[in-house]
């Protein structure tokens, strides 16, 4: 009985060796883990065979299924196109009466480099104060109740002079962006109506010609547009 006993331990004790002699905490823990990893890898496998059976399905759609498909996707299309916000649009005559103005795509105003600052810097040039006195006055008696929605643009040019001041073109059109928000806060335009914002060159006006130097100085701009009427 002895000699059986000690045989039997001896089995253990191998087995042990071989498997290693963990905590029960860790046996207990390692049971669990394996467990949510099978069912992990059951639901898996459920919302796989799902999928497949939907493609299936619509594999053997016909042709006026698949026509009634793309109508309600189109009606819906057309829906959400509708709840879309529209940005009013400043006139034709407006534009034109703001001195050294143009139209912007979308019906903004475009006030070009020329006529606002020096050549890579964010300083108003005082011939640009008739021009923009012109905006302030149409945005405050035409359109009080309008955001003003202020957009720097530059061309796509690395910056080299100024490089050390503005580091990327983002910052040069925002700046520039900023000066006119700052002049238009001094003239009576409150701070709540407008927005500030620089499309650096990712907004050009001709992308044909954004390598020209007619398309490059064309883009070195500051637009003002109307936002709606405020909430």
């Amino acid at each position: 009985m002895r000699s059986r006993f000690i045989g039997v331990l001896g089995t253990c004790a191998a087995a042990l060796l071989a498997v290693g002699c963990v905590p029960y905490e860790t046996y207990n823990q390692t049971r669990q883990d394996l467990d949510k990893a099978k069912e992990l890898n059951a639901d898996l496998t459920k919302k796989y065979n799902q999928a497949m059976q939907k493609l299936l399905a619509m594999e053997k759609l016909g042709p006026a299924d698949h026509s009634a498909c793309n109508a309600k996707y189109a009606e819906l299309q057309r829906e959400l196109s509708s709840r879309q916000p529209v940005t009013p649009a400043f006139t034709a005559d407006e534009v034109s009466s703001i001195k050294g103005g143009e139209e912007e795509p979308g019906g903004g105003i475009r006030l070009g480099e020329d006529l606002l600052f020096p050549e890579g810097l964010d300083t108003l040039k005082p011939e640009a104060f008739r021009s923009l006195d012109q905006v302030v006055n149409l945005i405050k008696t035409t359109y009080p109740d309008d955001k003003v929605i202020i957009e720097g643009h530059t061309d796509n040019q690395p910056l080299v002079k100024t490089r050390d001041r503005w580091k990327q073109n983002m910052n040069l059109g925002y700046n520039r962006a900023w000066a006119v928000f700052r002049y238009f806060l001094d003239h009576g335009v409150p701070e709540s109506r407008m927005v500030v914002t620089s499309y650096s060159f990712n907004k050009p006006l001709d992308p044909e010609k954004v390598n020209s130097p007619e398309g490059r100085k064309q883009n070195r701009r500051v637009v003002i547009r109307r936002g709606g009427m405020r909430l």
